[in-house]
């Protein structure tokens, strides 16, 4: 995220998409706004593990041409009946996979200890509880209280953009 304009850009984007299609799909209820809504989700999470495989590899072509492959593969499988959910978990535990890679094997990019402890866990936390949380608010599930002003679903929301500025922060102050 230091080494270039064309990543934080990419990913500020990105963000704001994911922002935007949640928008989209709240706002109207309809089924384009559901689509955007996914592909804004892929679009995250396809982020995460392709800047981490070009952490990984320095292989910026990898992004180039992997990220937009991915995006639209993952995205036809979900439109061919996958649930948006288990598309998502894929592609974040892909995500894990490559961070841990990098977290044994390449200690030249890695985040220092403070930083992992600063940034990481908290961004990981963030997601992972907001994600239970956006389950368990699903229609019907427990934690759906349709008569009552707040929802705990909008906390899937609000975790989900604290998830997306630690993890900024975190790759901001990695080596590479």
């Amino acid at each position: 995220m230091r080494s270039t304009e064309f990543y934080p850009l990419i990913y500020i984007l990105v963000v704001i998409f994911l922002g935007l299609g949640s928008m989209w799909f709240h706002a109207s209820l309809t089924q384009w706004g559901g689509v955007l809504d996914n592909l804004s989700m892929y679009t995250f999470t396809n982020f995460l593990v392709f800047y981490t495989i070009v952490r990984l590899t320095n292989v910026d072509l990898l992004f180039y041409i992997g990220y937009p492959v991915a995006t639209a593969g993952i995205t036809l499988v979900a439109a061919l009946g996958a649930s948006s959910l288990i598309v998502c978990i894929f592609s974040v535990a892909t995500y894990f996979i490559f961070e841990g890679i990098i977290w044994l094997c390449k200690p030249d990019v890695r985040n220092d200890c403070p930083t992992f402890w600063k940034y990481w866990v908290p961004g990981v936390a963030s997601i992972l509880i907001s994600t239970v949380l956006w389950v368990l608010s699903q229609t019907d599930a427990p934690l759906c209280f349709n008569t009552h002003l707040f929802q705990f679903h909008g906390v899937w929301h609000m975790g989900a953009g604290a998830s997306a500025l630690f993890l900024y922060f975190f790759w901001r102050n990695a080596r590479r």
